[in-house]
Protein backbone atom coordinates (compact mmCIF):
# COMPACT_ATOMS: atom_id res chain seq x y z
CA UNK A 1 0.00 0.00 0.00
CA UNK A 2 2.75 2.21 -1.19
CA UNK A 3 0.18 5.39 -1.30
CA UNK A 4 -1.30 5.28 1.50
CA UNK A 5 -0.80 8.52 3.87
CA UNK A 6 -1.97 7.66 7.60
CA UNK A 7 -2.51 9.52 10.70
CA UNK A 8 -2.45 7.55 13.67
CA UNK A 9 -3.75 8.77 17.24
CA UNK A 10 -3.54 5.25 18.71
CA UNK A 11 0.08 4.52 20.19
CA UNK A 12 -0.64 0.64 19.75
CA UNK A 13 -1.42 1.38 15.57
CA UNK A 14 1.38 3.56 15.43
CA UNK A 15 3.42 0.47 16.83
CA UNK A 16 2.04 -2.12 14.16
CA UNK A 17 2.56 0.58 11.25
CA UNK A 18 6.46 0.53 12.17
CA UNK A 19 6.52 -3.05 12.50
CA UNK A 20 5.06 -3.36 9.02
CA UNK A 21 7.56 -1.13 7.73
CA UNK A 22 5.10 1.50 6.56
CA UNK A 23 6.67 4.36 9.34
CA UNK A 24 7.50 6.29 5.97
CA UNK A 25 3.09 6.40 5.01
CA UNK A 26 2.71 8.25 8.80
CA UNK A 27 1.71 11.75 7.85
CA UNK A 28 0.50 12.73 11.42
CA UNK A 29 0.39 10.99 14.98
CA UNK A 30 -0.48 11.73 18.42
CA UNK A 31 1.88 12.72 21.20
CA UNK A 32 1.13 9.60 23.06
CA UNK A 33 2.54 7.60 19.57
CA UNK A 34 6.59 7.52 20.69
CA UNK A 35 8.90 7.55 17.66
CA UNK A 36 12.39 7.56 16.29
CA UNK A 37 14.13 10.93 16.64
CA UNK A 38 14.43 10.73 12.58
CA UNK A 39 10.87 11.11 12.60
CA UNK A 40 9.79 13.88 15.11
CA UNK A 41 9.28 16.33 12.13
CA UNK A 42 5.89 13.63 12.05
CA UNK A 43 3.03 16.47 12.61
CA UNK A 44 1.56 15.90 16.36
CA UNK A 45 -2.05 16.24 17.41
CA UNK A 46 -4.98 15.23 19.14
CA UNK A 47 -8.16 14.61 18.05
CA UNK A 48 -9.45 18.36 19.06
CA UNK A 49 -7.02 19.58 16.31
CA UNK A 50 -8.60 18.15 13.50
CA UNK A 51 -10.05 19.97 11.43
CA UNK A 52 -10.78 20.71 7.41
CA UNK A 53 -7.80 22.80 7.17
CA UNK A 54 -5.36 20.19 8.85
CA UNK A 55 -7.32 17.10 6.44
CA UNK A 56 -6.30 19.55 3.50
CA UNK A 57 -2.57 19.71 4.19
CA UNK A 58 -2.16 16.52 5.09
CA UNK A 59 -4.26 14.69 2.84
CA UNK A 60 -4.76 11.46 5.03
CA UNK A 61 -6.07 8.31 3.73
CA UNK A 62 -7.22 6.46 6.45
CA UNK A 63 -6.81 7.87 10.34
CA UNK A 64 -6.09 5.38 12.96
CA UNK A 65 -8.14 6.59 16.35
CA UNK A 66 -10.07 4.62 19.09
CA UNK A 67 -13.65 4.90 20.33
CA UNK A 68 -13.47 6.97 22.77
CA UNK A 69 -11.47 9.80 20.63
CA UNK A 70 -14.07 9.01 17.74
CA UNK A 71 -16.74 10.37 20.07
CA UNK A 72 -14.61 13.18 21.06
CA UNK A 73 -14.90 14.44 16.94
CA UNK A 74 -17.14 17.52 16.32
CA UNK A 75 -20.32 15.49 14.83
CA UNK A 76 -19.61 18.14 11.70
CA UNK A 77 -16.60 16.93 10.63
CA UNK A 78 -17.13 13.36 12.02
CA UNK A 79 -19.55 13.58 8.96
CA UNK A 80 -16.80 14.64 6.39
CA UNK A 81 -14.54 12.64 7.47
CA UNK A 82 -16.28 9.08 7.17
CA UNK A 83 -17.41 10.47 3.58
CA UNK A 84 -13.79 11.50 2.66
CA UNK A 85 -11.29 9.63 4.47
CA UNK A 86 -10.97 6.11 5.78
CA UNK A 87 -11.48 6.23 9.80
CA UNK A 88 -10.39 3.27 11.38
CA UNK A 89 -11.57 2.77 15.42
CA UNK A 90 -9.86 0.52 17.24
CA UNK A 91 -10.28 -0.89 20.55
CA UNK A 92 -7.59 -1.94 22.93
CA UNK A 93 -7.85 -2.72 26.46
CA UNK A 94 -6.48 -6.13 26.88
CA UNK A 95 -3.68 -8.18 26.07
CA UNK A 96 -5.64 -10.36 25.14
CA UNK A 97 -6.78 -8.22 22.20
CA UNK A 98 -3.23 -7.79 20.57
CA UNK A 99 -3.84 -10.38 18.62
CA UNK A 100 -6.91 -9.58 17.05
CA UNK A 101 -5.53 -5.89 16.78
CA UNK A 102 -3.04 -6.17 14.74
CA UNK A 103 -4.75 -9.25 12.36
CA UNK A 104 -7.29 -6.01 11.96
CA UNK A 105 -4.66 -3.64 11.43
CA UNK A 106 -3.02 -6.16 8.83
CA UNK A 107 -6.09 -6.18 6.73
CA UNK A 108 -6.46 -2.39 6.76
CA UNK A 109 -2.86 -1.53 5.32
CA UNK A 110 -2.86 -5.14 3.45
CA UNK A 111 -0.25 -6.51 6.06
CA UNK A 112 -1.92 -9.66 6.37
CA UNK A 113 1.47 -12.04 6.14
CA UNK A 114 3.24 -9.46 7.80
CA UNK A 115 0.13 -9.65 10.30
CA UNK A 116 0.53 -13.24 10.63
CA UNK A 117 4.39 -13.41 11.20
CA UNK A 118 3.97 -10.84 14.29
CA UNK A 119 1.11 -12.66 15.81
CA UNK A 120 2.91 -15.45 16.01
CA UNK A 121 6.15 -14.15 16.83
CA UNK A 122 4.42 -12.69 20.06
CA UNK A 123 2.49 -15.68 20.70
CA UNK A 124 5.81 -17.57 20.71
CA UNK A 125 7.04 -15.59 23.68
CA UNK A 126 4.04 -15.75 25.57
CA UNK A 127 3.63 -19.60 24.89
CA UNK A 128 7.20 -20.30 26.38
CA UNK A 129 6.34 -18.38 29.71
CA UNK A 130 3.02 -19.61 30.30
CA UNK A 131 4.41 -23.89 29.23
CA UNK A 132 7.27 -23.17 31.73
CA UNK A 133 4.86 -21.92 34.42
CA UNK A 134 2.14 -24.07 34.17
CA UNK A 135 2.83 -26.66 37.23
CA UNK A 136 3.75 -23.41 39.56
CA UNK A 137 1.58 -23.75 42.45
CA UNK A 138 2.49 -20.97 44.40
CA UNK A 139 1.48 -17.63 42.85
CA UNK A 140 3.30 -14.67 44.40
CA UNK A 141 1.15 -12.06 45.52
CA UNK A 142 2.50 -8.50 43.75
CA UNK A 143 2.09 -5.04 44.46
CA UNK A 144 2.67 -2.71 41.65
CA UNK A 145 3.36 0.60 42.96
CA UNK A 146 1.87 2.36 39.87
CA UNK A 147 1.64 5.86 41.87
CA UNK A 148 3.41 7.66 44.05
CA UNK A 149 1.45 10.99 45.29
CA UNK A 150 -0.37 9.15 46.60
CA UNK A 151 1.69 5.45 46.89
CA UNK A 152 -1.26 2.85 45.63
CA UNK A 153 -1.56 0.29 42.71
CA UNK A 154 -3.64 0.07 39.89
CA UNK A 155 -5.07 -2.92 39.64
CA UNK A 156 -5.25 -2.98 35.78
CA UNK A 157 -3.61 -3.53 33.36
CA UNK A 158 -1.13 -5.11 35.40
CA UNK A 159 -2.82 -7.74 36.99
CA UNK A 160 -3.02 -9.84 33.48
CA UNK A 161 0.47 -8.56 32.80
CA UNK A 162 1.52 -10.37 36.30
CA UNK A 163 -1.12 -13.37 35.77
CA UNK A 164 0.61 -14.86 33.17
CA UNK A 165 4.32 -14.18 34.71
CA UNK A 166 3.10 -16.86 37.44
CA UNK A 167 1.82 -14.58 40.00
CA UNK A 168 -0.99 -12.37 41.18
CA UNK A 169 -1.75 -8.34 41.76
CA UNK A 170 -3.26 -7.18 45.01
CA UNK A 171 -7.04 -7.85 45.62
CA UNK A 172 -9.93 -4.68 45.71
CA UNK A 173 -12.85 -6.01 45.32
CA UNK A 174 -14.13 -2.30 44.10
CA UNK A 175 -11.57 -2.99 41.14
CA UNK A 176 -10.00 0.69 42.15
CA UNK A 177 -6.21 1.26 42.81
CA UNK A 178 -5.18 -0.42 46.16
CA UNK A 179 -3.84 2.38 48.53
CA UNK A 180 -0.91 1.84 51.53
CA UNK A 181 -3.17 1.10 53.93
CA UNK A 182 -4.22 -1.89 51.97
CA UNK A 183 -0.85 -2.98 50.91
CA UNK A 184 0.26 -2.84 54.48
CA UNK A 185 -3.15 -5.22 55.26
CA UNK A 186 -2.43 -7.66 52.35
CA UNK A 187 1.39 -7.84 53.02
CA UNK A 188 2.94 -8.69 49.39
CA UNK A 189 5.91 -11.22 48.88
CA UNK A 190 7.15 -8.96 46.19
CA UNK A 191 6.83 -5.42 45.78
CA UNK A 192 7.35 -3.74 41.59
CA UNK A 193 7.46 0.13 41.26
CA UNK A 194 5.85 0.71 37.55
CA UNK A 195 5.17 3.97 37.44
CA UNK A 196 4.01 4.47 33.83
CA UNK A 197 5.32 8.06 34.21
CA UNK A 198 8.74 7.25 35.34
CA UNK A 199 11.97 5.80 33.84
CA UNK A 200 13.92 3.73 36.38
CA UNK A 201 16.33 6.58 37.50
CA UNK A 202 13.28 8.87 38.09
CA UNK A 203 11.61 6.08 40.34
CA UNK A 204 14.82 5.99 41.90
CA UNK A 205 14.91 9.39 42.78
CA UNK A 206 11.36 9.43 44.24
CA UNK A 207 12.34 5.66 46.50
CA UNK A 208 12.29 7.96 49.30
CA UNK A 209 8.51 8.38 49.30
CA UNK A 210 7.92 4.67 49.94
CA UNK A 211 11.10 4.04 52.22
CA UNK A 212 9.60 6.75 54.81
CA UNK A 213 6.11 5.22 54.80
CA UNK A 214 4.99 4.38 58.33
CA UNK A 215 4.89 0.22 58.48
CA UNK A 216 6.87 0.00 55.06
CA UNK A 217 10.14 -1.55 56.79
CA UNK A 218 7.27 -4.41 58.49
CA UNK A 219 6.43 -5.21 54.97
CA UNK A 220 7.40 -9.16 53.96
CA UNK A 221 8.66 -7.79 50.61
CA UNK A 222 10.97 -5.75 52.38
CA UNK A 223 12.53 -7.97 54.53
CA UNK A 224 12.67 -10.55 52.16
CA UNK A 225 14.85 -8.01 50.09
CA UNK A 226 12.31 -8.75 47.41
CA UNK A 227 12.06 -5.03 46.05
CA UNK A 228 12.48 -4.04 41.80
CA UNK A 229 11.88 -0.92 39.56
CA UNK A 230 10.95 -1.20 36.03
CA UNK A 231 11.32 1.55 33.32
CA UNK A 232 7.27 2.20 33.69
CA UNK A 233 7.47 4.94 30.60
CA UNK A 234 8.78 1.68 28.13
CA UNK A 235 7.38 -1.27 29.43
CA UNK A 236 3.92 -0.05 31.41
CA UNK A 237 2.62 3.09 30.37
CA UNK A 238 0.34 1.36 27.55
CA UNK A 239 -0.97 -1.31 26.11
CA UNK A 240 1.44 -2.07 23.20
CA UNK A 241 3.87 -4.58 21.48
CA UNK A 242 5.94 -3.73 23.92
CA UNK A 243 3.58 -5.37 26.56
CA UNK A 244 5.18 -8.96 25.62
CA UNK A 245 8.65 -7.32 26.76
CA UNK A 246 7.00 -6.13 30.11
CA UNK A 247 5.34 -9.98 30.83
CA UNK A 248 8.87 -11.68 30.01
CA UNK A 249 10.56 -8.58 31.97
CA UNK A 250 7.99 -9.43 35.34
CA UNK A 251 8.80 -13.01 34.23
CA UNK A 252 12.14 -12.27 34.51
CA UNK A 253 11.88 -10.94 38.09
CA UNK A 254 9.66 -13.15 39.63
CA UNK A 255 11.10 -16.33 38.35
CA UNK A 256 15.07 -15.78 38.09
CA UNK A 257 15.66 -19.52 37.90
CA UNK A 258 13.22 -20.20 35.27
CA UNK A 259 14.05 -16.88 32.97
CA UNK A 260 16.69 -15.06 31.84
CA UNK A 261 15.46 -12.48 29.11
CA UNK A 262 18.78 -9.75 29.07
CA UNK A 263 16.33 -6.87 30.33
CA UNK A 264 17.90 -6.29 34.17
CA UNK A 265 19.99 -3.31 34.23
CA UNK A 266 17.87 -1.29 31.64
CA UNK A 267 13.98 -2.46 31.99
CA UNK A 268 14.51 -3.01 35.71
CA UNK A 269 16.72 -3.35 38.44
CA UNK A 270 16.85 -5.03 41.72
CA UNK A 271 16.74 -2.66 44.51
CA UNK A 272 18.18 -3.71 47.58
CA UNK A 273 17.06 -2.45 51.03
Amino acid sequence: MPDKRIISLLPIATEIIFAFGLHEQLVGRSQACGLPDSFSDVPVFTTSDINSGLLTDLQPDIIFVSEQQFAEIDEELKTQLISEIKICTIKADSIIDLPKIIREIGAILDCQSDAQELTERLNDRIDIIKHKLKFIDNKQAVACITAFAPVGCETEPPSELIKIAGAKTLANENGEAVDFDQIRIQDPEVIIVMHSGYSIQQSLQNINTLLDLPGWNELSAVKNNKIFIADGTKYFKQLGLGSVDAIEILAEMLHPKQFIFGYEGSGWIKFNV
